[in-house]
Formats: structure tokens, sequence, C-alpha cells
């Protein structure tokens, strides 16, 4: 390709600049410039040359993925994990070690964007891991993870992107009715109910004062109640027990609710009431 002006200087010397040329003929690669001056009585200068690269390749990124997801699926950022996300993201073969890999993370209408610092790419195919990934300051609902890799030669890649859901409320949990008094004749399968979020999983211990627990048992979840039968309470000593349940919902988030009853074995004349 080349390029020419209409005019050069006035006398003496400077810099004069060409602009506009299409190299899109051009291959990739080492790309050499040659530059020569002809004045009005048409002698022309030595050439003077310099060399640049050309890459209008971009890199490739194949894949971002939430690592340390909770919930069903680990799919979600939950309370837990929300100060310490680790996201991977996947780079194509065309990857050199100069390149830059960005993320950007950002909820619902952009309102919060946290932009973690940049990493450096993987040499060929490779995953550049970012870890302690603070998204406290995002709102619950879908969050959006874009990757990007940037080369030296200023080529931006396709973002690709990842869309977790963020919900770290606790679900809604209460226990409502129990077994109560607990006696010789039905500690061993004693019962407990309430209510929850829909969704959610509900397992009941029953402890005493004196540290001992029952076996956790797993409630059955209909809609927005639960119950639990067959606690098995006769590891607990006489007086006051406490059922306590624990909801965890489809993001991995944990609440308990509880309520105490009594445990009576009072023996009369050998008779255990």
């Amino acid at each position: 390709v080349s390029g020419s002006i209409a005019s050069g200087l006035g006398a003496g010397g400077g810099t004069v600049g060409v602009t506009a040329i299409n190299a899109t003929s051009l291959t990739d690669g080492s790309v050499a410039v040659s530059a020569t001056a002809t004045d009005v009585a048409g002698n022309v200068s030595s050439a003077a040359t310099a060399t640049t690269t050309k890459d209008t390749v971009a890199p490739l990124v194949t894949a971002v993925t939430l690592v340390n997801g909770g919930g069903i699926g680990s799919a979600y950022i939950n309370s837990s994990n929300q100060s310490s996300i680790s996201l991977d993201v996947a780079l194509g073969s065309g990857s050199v070690s100069t390149d830059t890999v960005a993320l950007s993370i950002h909820d619902a209408g952009s309102v919060h964007t946290v932009t973690p610092t940049a990493k450096a790419g993987t040499t060929g195919a490779g995953t550049v891991h970012f870890t302690l990934i603070n998204l406290s300051s995002l709102s619950d609902g879908t969050i959006t993870v874009a990757a990007v890799s940037t080369d030296v030669a200023g080529n931006v890649s396709t973002a690709v992107t990842a869309t977790p859901t963020k919900d770290v409320a606790a679900p809604a949990i209460a226990v409502t009715s129990v077994t109560s008094p607990v006696t010789i004749g039905n500690q061993s399968n004693v019962q407990a109910s309430g209510t929850t979020e829909a969704g959610a999983t509900v397992s009941v211990t029953v402890t005493d004062t004196g540290g001992h627990s029952s076996p956790t048992v797993a409630a059955t979840v209909t809609g927005t109640t639960w119950s639990a039968t067959g606690i098995d309470t006769s590891q607990l000593v006489h007086g006051t027990i406490t059922y306590t349940a624990t909801a965890t919902d489809a993001a991995g988030n944990t609440a308990t609710g509880s309520k105490t009853a009594s445990k009576d074995l009072i023996c009369i004349l050998f008779v255990c009431l």
C-alpha cells in the first residue's frame, strides 16, 4: 500500500504526517514502512525505513464460571460466599501471557458495578483464576459477569458472560407445633411442624439442658408448611427441651426457629409417666 501528500514543507526540515492509509490488504505480522521525498526537480531522496507489527486478531474468551457458588447446583451467590467469590475465565488457544484479562460484574440495571484487578493471560489455552471478589455491594437478583481479553495491539475479545443469581436473604422459618409433654410412652416418636419459605428444606433436632441432642430428622415440606415425625428423644433428660428447625433455601442461606417443651419422666411406684 502507499500514501502521499500533495506538498511538503517550506524551507528547512520538519515532520510530515501521512494519514488514512488503508492497510487492510496487508497480512498480519511484521510490516515494513518506506518513505521518500521528491523535490520539484524530480530528485528523489534515499528511502527511510521502519518496521511495525500488524495484529488484527483479537484474543478469545471461551467461558466464565462461578467456582464457589452455593445452594442448588452450586449456582448462587449467597450470604456465605458473597464477600469471597471465585471466578474462572477460560481462554482460547491463541492466548499469550501478555494479554490482559478483565472482569466487569454488575447487578440489574448496572446500579452497582464491581471491577476486580485485571490479570495476565495464559500461554495457549488455559484458565485465569479470580479469587476473593467482594460482591456484597451488589443488589440481590441476576448478576452479570462479563469477561474480556485484550492483547498488546489493543484488540479486544468478544465479551463472554455468566449470569448467576445473588440471594443473601435468610429463609423464613417458624416452629408452631410440637409434641409436649414428651413422656416415656411417646419419647421415641415425637413430632414438630411449622412454616417456612417455599422451596426450602427443613431439618429438626431436639436438645435438652444437659447438652444432649436427638438425631436430626429431615422434615417434609409442602408449599410453605413443614412437618417432621419420628424424632427420637429417648436420649434426652427430664426437663425443658427445645425443638430447633433449620431451614435452607435454594441459594444455600440458612435460618433457625425454635420452640420449647417439656419432657416428663416421673416414676411412681416403678410406673413411669
